[in-house]
């Protein structure tokens, strides 16, 4: 209690999670049975978002990977790609133990149940789900504006990387943020990679 009334965490100065992010930052995921393709966004202090990284891992990769950086209080949420299973595909899933829909479980479940280090009290990290069928209107939304395929920017050679990367530009679209203009992508990458400039890294 607390001048008669009920105490609240922030009574114990504890914030919540947005409060603590100046910047803040959220991972999108392409989850897949031998790799997961990844992409890092963050919200510059001027509002704009902007890809900062994208990759790939293994399973047993990307799940050491994505326990550190949730305890790491690493993102504000996670976007990730869904799984469903439809009638034509269903005969090839025979006898599958379904490792794709496995790892989006063990993705939402991390997210929910295991804190930051050292916190007694805080906002869960929130998954949000969206259609595989998003990613072609999406490359075509960035092809149209010129933007540049972060991970081809940086060679990965597979194609769950740029797939996680359209996951994350669908969500942020669709929420209506700012995000990084062509202009402004070429003079971040042309400062870090002068390479970057190249055909190849285009949608």
């Amino acid at each position: 209690m607390k001048q008669g009334k009920p105490a609240l965490a922030a009574d114990f100065g504890v914030r919540s999670r947005a409060a603590e992010h100046a910047r803040w930052r959220f991972l999108a995921i392409d989850p897949g049975d031998v790799h997961v393709g990844l992409a890092e966004f963050e919200r510059k202090s001027d509002g704009v978002w902007y890809c900062v990284w994208a990759g790939e891992k293994t399973p047993d990769q990307f799940l050491e990977w994505y326990v550190e950086g949730l305890k790491k209080d690493r993102w504000e949420w996670v976007v990730c790609e869904s799984w469903k299973l439809f009638p034509q595909a269903a005969p090839i899933y025979i006898g599958s133990d379904m490792p794709t829909s496995r790892l989006i479980g063990a993705i939402h479940a991390l997210a929910a149940f295991l804190p930051d280090d050292g916190a007694w009290f805080d906002d869960p990290v929130r998954v949000h789900l969206q259609d595989p069928q998003i990613k072609v209107p999406t490359r075509g939304w960035l092809k149209r504006r010129k933007m540049r395929s972060i991970a081809k920017v940086l060679g990965v050679q597979l194609d769950h990387a740029p797939d996680a990367e359209l996951h994350g530009y669908k969500y942020l679209i669709d929420n209506g943020a700012t995000i990084e203009n062509t202009t402004a992508q070429q003079k971040r990458l042309a400062e870090s990679r002068p390479d970057s400039t190249h055909q190849h890294a285009l949608w």
